[in-house]
């Protein structure tokens, strides 16, 4: 549904690579073993402090309800001689007085919500664990000192007996290391007895772990993230990292009777997806996969390609859901009809009787995501409409030589070439003049940035 952006929260930001000349070393153990009790513990060792003092914080990010430092409890922090170090809060982390030392060992335990609580539905899909097993978003575990840079990040597991470690990070059962501060709070782990499958497709492996008991086959559910992954990467050429997990996990509201329920998000190298346990095969190939279409593509577009906050966030969300659609039909798993008139049917539902029309522009909606579920609905709808539009207006200008899969590969391109490389309006408007050698400042500007509609004609043929 979503990919969730994470940002650094308390006093610090974290520096630009190689702008800190004395970064540090993480190593972190945190203790599952007893996190069926609602905490974690967490013990964290860092090296090359270098300085008089270092801030602890954590990360925050768009489903949390709110941003809880009371969440965390920083138990103690000692040099390596052993020495107690003071600690007090500072905004909305902790300041911890190192008096330049080598080494700090500083130990926290972390308060989680589990289960269904009625404390919002965006706590009970993120972080949870019970004696079934744990599915844990760095954001809701580590703390980490702010505005450092980190030359190396290591975390070891300690699991129940029988239970495994899953992570796209991994280096065995118990232990995964970090390319970046931005996975370590933005990566998800699995951790427990869970079903796993393991494939390799053109140099990228996959990790499937499954939890549930549902309608189909996980055979089933693995060979159809095969068949989109596949799709994408034949679509791209490759993919911004080596590894990938899919964490599956039964919806925690799936009681309706008539309605099947599907949600899925995005982190990092982490795709998690909750499905109704009453889906079965035929039903797989739709919602699910679906969500699972658009929860891989969002690896390239909002992964690789990055916005600011929220401000591309039509485009992210918009295209993603856009080509998702487009993988399905060319997976064989939607037909062409079946796509046309559920296209329509999302315009009219979502966008034409929605309250925000002709009130809130696709852009400025766009950066509310998550907030309502009216919100939700126009964005997604609208900016699947909107790609279309998109992409059936480049056609139309280049006589059908080029269309917005060039946009979105020449995008991946300069962000491979460029990791500071930044999505904007700027930006966008300057590819789409190059593609299709003609400006579409004022073609975003009344359908995306403007009160307009896209004419229905470009919503109803399929590509």
């Amino acid at each position: 549904m979503v990919i969730v952006f994470a940002v650094a929260v308390a006093v610090g930001m974290r520096l630009a690579p190689g702008a800190d000349p004395h970064p540090v070393v993480l190593d972190y153990v945190v203790k599952v073993s007893d996190a069926a009790q609602g905490s974690l513990d967490v013990e964290l060792d860092i090296e090359s402090p270098d300085s008089r003092s270092l801030i602890l914080g954590f990360s925050g990010h768009a489903v949390s309800d709110q941003l809880p430092r009371t969440r965390y409890r920083v138990r103690s922090a000692q040099n390596e001689r052993g020495e107690s170090l003071a600690i007090e809060p500072h905004q909305n982390g902790w300041r911890i007085s190192t008096k330049k030392a080598e080494r700090v060992h500083i130990s926290y335990d972390v308060r989680l919500r589990f289960g269904s609580d009625n404390s919002g539905f965006s706590q009970e899909v993120l972080s949870r664990c019970d004696v079934e097993g744990a599915r844990l978003l760095g954001s809701d575990v580590f703390l980490f000192p702010l505005g450092r840079e980190a030359a190396a990040i290591g975390a070891r597991y300690e699991l129940p007996p029988g239970w495994s470690l899953y992570h796209p990070f991994a280096v065995d059962e118990h232990t995964a290391q970090y390319p970046s501060l931005h996975s370590l709070y933005s990566s998800v782990v699995a951790a427990g007895p869970y079903r796993v499958a393991r494939r390799s497709l053109a140099g990228c492996d996959l990790t499937i772990a499954i939890q549930g008991q549902f309608a189909f086959g996980d055979d089933d559910l693995v060979s159809m993230i095969e068949r989109v992954v596949a799709r994408e990467l034949e679509f791209f050429g490759s993919t911004p990292r080596p590894s990938y997990l899919f964490v599956v996990n039964p919806h925690p509201r799936s009681s309706d009777p008539d309605n099947l329920r599907y949600f899925g998000l995005h982190f990092d190298a982490s795709m998690m997806i909750l499905l109704d346990e009453r889906t079965d095969y035929r039903r797989l190939q739709a919602e699910p996969a679906q969500i699972c279409a658009h929860e891989f593509f969002h690896n390239w577009n909002g992964g690789l390609i990055k916005q600011h906050g929220y401000d591309m966030n039509w485009f992210i969300e918009g295209v993603t859901t856009y080509y998702s659609y487009q993988f399905r039909m060319d997976c064989r798993m939607l037909d062409p009809g079946t796509y046309a008139a559920t296209v329509r049917e999302r315009f009219e539902r979502d966008v034409l009787n929605s309250g925000l029309l002709g009130h809130s522009s696709l852009a400025t909606v766009s950066t509310q995501v998550l907030q309502a579920a009216e919100t939700t609905s126009f964005l997604y709808s609208g900016g699947l409409v909107v790609a279309k539009a998109l992409d059936h207006e480049i056609e139309r200008r280049t006589n059908n030589r080029r269309s917005l899969d060039d946009v979105m590969r020449n995008l991946v391109q300069k962000a491979q070439a460029n990791r500071d490389f930044i999505l904007t309006r700027e930006a966008l408007e300057a590819e789409l003049e190059l593609i299709t050698e003609s400006s579409m400042t004022e073609w975003l500007a009344r359908y995306v940035y403007g009160l307009e509609t896209p004419p229905l004609d470009a919503v109803d043929p399929a590509r």
